[in-house]
């Protein structure tokens, strides 16, 4: 199949603020005073190569950039929705489906977090829209067509869909992107592929990094391969919250050396440092330092992991507080408000990446963390905020990708674990990456799922996110499918519940963390937890969506299906003889093996 494009919609302004707007056809090169396009198509084994370049003749100002389709519907399922950013709901949606925009409350809090500022949302059923890249799954669930941006690093790609007119659009977020005379800039690249999605993702791959290389070289910086491996490990968040000092963190480390499991990382979240901003001071609970918790875990023969989100400082910070100029400002010249958290001091801001004190600052705060206190991986948070308000000169794609740069080339040969971060301008900077949103210790969090926000803590969103996102894994990076939970206090999930995420987590994640205190494991919980070591790489997984929310899964080199029903209804399996699945709470996980 291919997607029938038909033409090429631009609108720009001049500098004497005259408005254009112009419709080409697709593969008919352009040119006028102000402007020259060149498409380009290359034919390749997997797929086609297609490239738009844009070269100026005068200064202008790109408004819009969008590329017109036409899609036959009648051939497929289901089409894949990749969210904003990491903790963004991403999956196949039936035709009949949509994306819901969130209550205006939601939109206030989460203004940033996801792309409720940056994307108009019709919210109709089959108008649906995805960020980098989309597939069109066939009714027969066995083959996809991949439409996927190549060059995220010149601005971000929106597929928008409107299914009941057949259409779609490809749209360059161009944010009134201003270009000088005599400048290329590449408007849209992008490849096109049919096959099963391990073909297509894999060859996606190979394209984005090349890209990705070249790009990175053209701005000074040196880009290779991770050498990551797939790894269980420890957490401390979703236990102990801020809540952590020396002893807490010293008791989890000893309790896996006392049941003898060898983890692979240990790592220390959010609460050990002075403030948000402020990440080589240590507050009170950690009079000795983070040197001593990296040593305590290499002395374990365990990696030692350390959170930060670097681009972001709290109001209640010295960072804040002395050092405004480090702020990004509004065209007002005023600081601008990333988001709000009730865990630190309200309101955090973020930093301009390209503000040379901030770029030293953060440089030596990462020579700090990884080279004197010897930490061996650093998990990276609320990266969407370096991009909210990118310079004239740039879009929020290039920002974005800029401050993934600067990451990886400050971090060196340390792993990076991103989070909070548009996947796109994270593929193959990052080790390994968050794929989905945070769990919640119920099933979801009511007010924001009510509110529907997309970015909420929820074990279906989690669960959603990974599944629908496991292309991913070992193609771009290492997926990251935040953790599982088995223990009984302070949590309010059900057993089935644990165990589909905990299922879930080790089927379609590479860094698999708890963040429980497994000391207090009763032996079921035990049992269940020692059952995946040494922990095995799930590869060449097959899932087809047997009805919405629920998913079958074939285990490569065997006949066992895996059914994953998030639903919250009974699902039948089987011949008409086998008795309808009664699941305990309706959520749960089945293996069977009469029946595909």
């Amino acid at each position: 199949y291919s997607i029938n494009y038909q033409s090429l919609f631009i609108e720009y302004e001049k500098e004497n603020d005259n408005e254009i707007k112009l419709n080409i056809p697709f593969l008919q090169d352009f040119e006028n005073e102000d402007l020259k396009i060149q498409f380009i198509k290359k034919q390749e084994a997997v797929g086609i190569h297609y490239k738009i370049l844009l070269q100026t003749n005068n200064n202008i100002e790109l408004d819009e950039v969008k590329l017109q389709s036409i899609i036959d519907t009648a051939q497929f399922g289901t089409y894949f929705c990749n969210g904003f950013q990491s903790w963004t709901t991403s999956k196949e949606f039936f035709p009949n489906e949509k994306i819901d925009k969130p209550a205006v409350l939601g939109k206030a809090i989460a203004k940033y977090y996801g792309d409720y500022t940056y994307f108009k949302y019709k919210a109709r059923k089959g108008n649906l829209h995805s960020w980098t890249y989309t597939y069109l799954r066939n009714k027969q669930q066995d083959q996809i067509t991949l439409l996927a941006s190549v060059t995220e690093f010149s601005g971000f790609t929106i597929f928008s869909y409107q299914l009941k007119k057949g259409l779609l659009n490809i749209l360059k977020e161009v944010n009134d992107l201003e270009l000088p005379s005599n400048t290329t800039y590449n408007l849209l690249e992008w490849i096109e592929a049919n096959g099963n999605e391990y073909e297509v993702f894999n060859w996606y791959a190979e394209k984005n990094f090349e890209n990705v290389k070249t790009e990175a070289a053209r701005k000074g910086f040196s880009i290779k391969r991770s050498t990551a491996q797939p790894e269980q490990g420890w957490t401390s968040w979703y236990h102990y919250y801020r809540n952590i000092a020396t002893d807490t963190v010293l008791k989890n480390l000893n309790a896996f050396k006392q049941q003898q499991i060898p983890i692979g990382i240990f790592q220390i979240d959010d609460g050990f440092q002075k403030s948000i901003g402020e990440w080589a001071q240590t507050n009170a609970r950690f009079p000795e330092g983070m040197k001593l918790i990296a040593d305590s875990i290499h002395a374990n023969n365990v990696k030692a992991g350390l959170w930060l989100a670097p681009y972001i400082a709290e109001k209640k910070s010295s960072l804040y507080e002395t050092k405004k100029e480090w702020l990004l400002k509004n065209d007002k010249g005023k600081p601008i408000k990333a988001g709000f958290n009730p865990l630190w001091s309200g309101w955090y801001y973020p930093l301009n990446i390209y503000n040379k004190e901030v770029q030293q600052y953060l440089k030596n705060t990462f020579d700090t963390v990884l080279n004197h206190q010897g930490y061996d991986m650093v998990k990276l948070d609320f990266l969407f905020a370096a991009c909210i308000n990118p310079p004239a000169d740039k879009t929020r794609g290039e920002m974005m990708f800029d401050g993934m740069l600067m990451l990886r080339e400050w971090c060196g040969d340390k792993f990076i674990l991103g989070c909070g971060v548009p996947l796109g301008t994270a593929f193959h900077l990052v080790d390994y990456c968050r794929v989905s949103s945070d769990i919640h210790m119920k099933w979801e969090q009511k007010i924001m799922k009510a509110m529907d926000m997309r970015e909420r803590v929820s074990v279906w969103s989690t669960i959603t996110s990974n599944i629908g996102r496991r292309h991913l894994n070992g193609t771009m990076f290492l997926n990251d499918p935040d953790v599982f939970v088995l223990r009984d206090e302070k949590n309010k999930l059900k057993w089935n519940e644990k165990v589909v995420l905990f299922e879930a987590n080790n089927l379609f994640g590479s860094l698999v963390f708890t963040s429980d205190y497994i000391g207090n494991y009763n032996h079921e919980a035990m049992q269940l937890y020692k059952s995946k070591f040494p922990f095995q790489q799930q590869k060449n997984l097959i899932v087809k969506i047997l009805e919405k929310d629920v998913y079958g899964v074939e285990l490569e080199n065997t006949s066992n299906v895996q059914i994953f029903n998030i639903s919250g209804k009974d699902f039948r399996v089987g011949n008409s003889k086998t008795e309808a699945i009664k699941t305990i709470g309706k959520r749960s996980n089945w293996q069977i093996s009469e029946t595909k």
